[in-house]
């Protein structure tokens, strides 16, 4: 969620094709990660999905790029839910930027990262839900970490520690009802799989799991406790080219949730459409689909999201 040389052996991650994804020493590191999954432990559920470029110590770097500074990226991002929104969220508004701070021959990096979110809702009764044009916002959200990783026969190993926190702009809902401030820390690790080359087609699979309830340790007054604890993320990015200018994408991710009064809960979300590259520029359209059971948003009570819209997201990597 350092790194040795061995010679022969580290691939460029623009050249691996489909067979070295069934390497025995990636298939082992694969398994080992997915042993954690069975474990009983839970997370924290109001969550952005982040591009690989945000957590991916080693996304955009090679082994001759420089070693301070050699890759960062930015992206603004706007989502509008138009076919079926919530009391959740209306629209969103995101602006999430990276920047690796080293790295040693395209073997370990290290980078931080910083998001801000901007959300629609709960909204109280008799509110109007806001629209484009109004641009009312009654929460903001940040989540900022230091992210590392290593390559290991082409594979990203990562290890992160982020925190997210949400803050409601007004602080009552009804009179019966408040308004959480939900906040997370996460200590985390995962892999990226080397990207799966067939023809014009590419995917990329990664996994990240993690512990995000270190304010139990510190004992934190007036934060409220999570539904869960502990991170799941399965997420693949798939593309397949048309033309230098226009390449289809999907990108999937899944959350499994194990919740601490029972059961499982399995947000997830997911953005199929258009980029339109050019350079180190980059503009997207697509659809977008948010299925979350409970935001956390509002006290003791579920929040659910169903949201499906459009969205648009301008990338740069310089």
């Amino acid at each position: 969620m350092a790194k040795k040389e061995v010679p022969h052996l580290i691939a460029h991650r623009n050249t691996v094709t489909s067979s070295s994804l069934f390497q025995p020493i990636q298939v082992l590191i694969l398994s080992l990660f997915l042993i954690l999954f069975l474990n009983p432990w839970t997370l924290w559920a109001r969550d952005f999905p982040e591009p690989l470029p945000a957590f991916d110590a080693l996304s955009g770097v090679s082994p001759d790029s420089p070693t301070l500074l050699p890759s960062s990226f930015l992206q603004l991002r706007y989502e509008n839910f138009t076919f079926h929104s919530s009391v959740t969220d209306d629209f969103q508004i995101q602006a999430l930027g990276s920047f690796t701070l080293l790295q040693y021959k395209g073997l370990v990096a290290l980078k931080l990262s910083y998001g801000t979110f901007l959300l629609v809702g709960p909204l109280a009764p008799r509110d109007i839900a806001a629209s484009a044009a109004k641009w009312w916002m009654n929460s903001v959200q940040f989540q900022y970490g230091l992210y590392g990783a290593f390559n290991l026969w082409g594979a990203h190993l990562l290890i992160e520690y982020s925190r997210l926190s949400n803050h409601p702009l007004r602080a009552q809902r009804t009179t019966t009802e408040t308004f959480e401030n939900p906040a997370s820390e996460r200590v985390a690790t995962g892999i990226v799989l080397p990207p799966f080359h067939m023809g014009t087609l590419k995917g990329i699979f990664y996994y990240r799991t993690g512990f995000v309830d270190l304010f139990d340790y510190w004992k934190a007054k007036n934060i409220p406790k999570p539904r869960n604890f502990w991170l799941h993320r399965f997420g693949v990015e798939a593309s397949y080219s048309f033309h230098p200018s226009l390449v289809g994408f999907t990108d999937v991710t899944v959350d499994f949730l194990a919740l601490r009064q029972g059961g499982w809960d399995v947000p997830w979300t997911g953005q199929m459409g258009f980029a339109f590259p050019a350079k180190e520029r980059q503009l997207k359209v697509f659809l977008t689909a948010v299925w979350n059971n409970d935001t956390e948003e509002i006290v003791e009570k579920p929040n659910p999201i169903r949201l499906l819209g459009l969205g648009f997201s301008l990338s740069a990597r310089p």
